[in-house]
């Protein structure tokens, strides 16, 4: 007798907050994805400023000029802090969704 009143307690327990049962998977692929996208972004970013300013040959033997290497690493440095400034929106916005939840489905 006691096991199914718990039994029947847990099932009313996760039929009543399955939306905030929801909420932290949903949090985790969002940093999941994030991250792995910023592996790959900050090679990206550092390429693409090079070619845009210099020509193929000198991307590829970068190390080879020390100043053209400087101009690209600062180029590249302030557009990654842009970036990581607009990354912050969202990541905000899932606090504030993930705050929200907590109070008024807990």
């Amino acid at each position: 007798m006691k096991i199914n009143q718990i039994r029947t307690l847990l099932i009313e327990i996760i039929q009543n907050n399955f939306i905030v049962l929801l909420i932290c998977p949903a949090l985790f692929l969002y940093t999941f994805s994030n991250e792995i996208n910023l592996i790959s972004l900050n090679g990206l970013v550092y390429r693409k400023i090079c070619l845009n300013i210099y020509n193929l040959s000198v991307c590829d033997n970068l190390k080879n000029f020390s100043n053209s290497s400087t101009n690209v690493q600062e180029i590249s440095s302030n557009k990654m802090i842009a970036l990581n400034i607009s990354f912050l929106i969202p990541a905000i916005f899932a606090l504030v969704c993930n705050f929200n939840f907590n109070i008024y489905f807990r």
